[in-house]
């Protein structure tokens, strides 16, 4: 009983030692001038988006920089998607509507959305934005900017999460959770070992040639979660990679429902553990059952260590995820339990490979 106990205590050690290492860097965007003032191609993939496109295309609209083009990918979508994109592009030349091919086998659609609109470009820069996403005036000159500062290859930014449901506010914030404990977010720039890799596929950015020369969602074509692929494969190139949070410079709300939360979270929540089961099985028993491991050690230390460390980190995840520390703390039973909900469906979408996303089935 005691091995475990120290085991559990060291694991949350280090996921504290992780979070305020993070908290103590502040990952997030710094609002930098682009050098040179190149061509910015913001490419969107949208299939069915006729309640989000319209909201982006206005905020892009009123970007600081004003060197863009804005390309959407109108992946067969079977609402007004393409007679919205077609109503703004009338009133802006920058704004061009892609109509979308049929899927070819393979492929999934997402990836094939993004290459297509990445070949269809002509800027510098490729910024690729969910449709969903929501970008501050300031977004794509800072984020050129800093990407040139910083001489990397790509990108990527976790926008800030609006969760309205409860069934949100329960999952969606566990991908904070996992990411800002395990990951140093610096070591994603700092180290090329493919393992300090964390990447969100609403918001990467690609020096164009850098992109062109290794086509990365050609070769990720089959990945459900791309984001994080592609960035391990730029790592086995050498090629310096960024992970930033987005602060007040991006919004998301990634979910409309609790629900589809879970079914969502499922997807990618294997891939957060390196795409290993045991770990992410480790993870869950570790953090499930050592509330109770402490309260049946004899020693009240081992029990008061514990719940400072676990109050620790979640007020510094909250903190930075710009969530109050209360809730934080109210919810940390509630969450667990989600957590253990979205694994358990997560391991029956991959041994049953029954996972399907806007009508098109995934393998995860």
């Amino acid at each position: 009983m005691i091995a475990l106990a120290v085991i559990i205590l060291f694991y949350l050690l280090i996921r504290n030692v992780v979070v305020l290492y993070n908290f103590a860097i502040q990952p997030y965007l710094i609002q930098l001038v682009p050098e040179h003032e190149p061509l910015i191609s913001i490419l969107i993939p949208a299939r069915n988006e006729e309640d989000n496109i319209g909201s982006l295309l206005k905020q892009i609209s009123s970007q600081t920089y004003r060197r863009l083009e804005v390309l959407v990918y109108d992946d067969q979508s079977d609402d007004r998607t393409a007679e919205i994109v077609t109503r703004f592009s009338e009133n802006d030349e920058r704004v061009k509507l892609v109509k979308g091919l049929k899927l070819p086998e393979g492929w999934l659609g997402k990836n094939h959305a993004c290459y297509q609109l990445a070949k269809a470009s002509n800027g510098d820069y490729l910024m690729f934005m969910d449709a969903d996403v929501r970008p501050e005036a300031h977004l794509a000159s800072s984020a050129v900017g800093y990407l040139q500062h910083k001489k990397a290859g790509l990108l990527s930014i976790f926008p800030h999460q609006f969760k309205k449901t409860m069934g949100e506010q329960l999952t969606v914030s566990l991908m904070y959770d996992i990411l800002l404990t395990l990951l140093p977010l610096a070591f994603v720039r700092k180290s090329r070992r493919p393992v300090f890799s964390g990447a969100n596929g609403q918001f990467m950015l690609f020096e164009r040639s850098v992109y062109m020369e290794h086509q990365p969602h050609w070769w990720k074509k089959d990945q459900a979660v791309e984001d994080i692929a592609i960035m391990q494969l730029f790592k086995k190139f050498n090629i310096r990679c960024i992970t930033l949070l987005g602060g007040d410079d991006i919004s998301c709300r990634m979910y409309n429902s609790g629900t589809e939360a879970i079914n969502g979270f499922a997807k990618n929540v294997i891939r957060f553990f390196g795409n290993s089961i045991a770990f992410t099985l480790f993870h869950v028993l570790v953090t499930t059952s050592g509330l109770v491991i402490m309260l049946l050690m004899p020693d009240f230390r081992f029990l008061s260590m514990y719940l400072i460390g676990v109050l620790v980190y979640k007020a510094v995840v909250g903190r930075l995820s710009q969530e109050s520390m209360l809730k934080a703390w109210i919810l940390i039973i509630p969450r667990q339990l989600m957590f253990i909900t979205v694994v358990i469906r997560a391991l029956s979408f991959r041994f049953r490979q029954n996972y399907s996303w806007k009508g098109r089935k995934i393998k995860i």
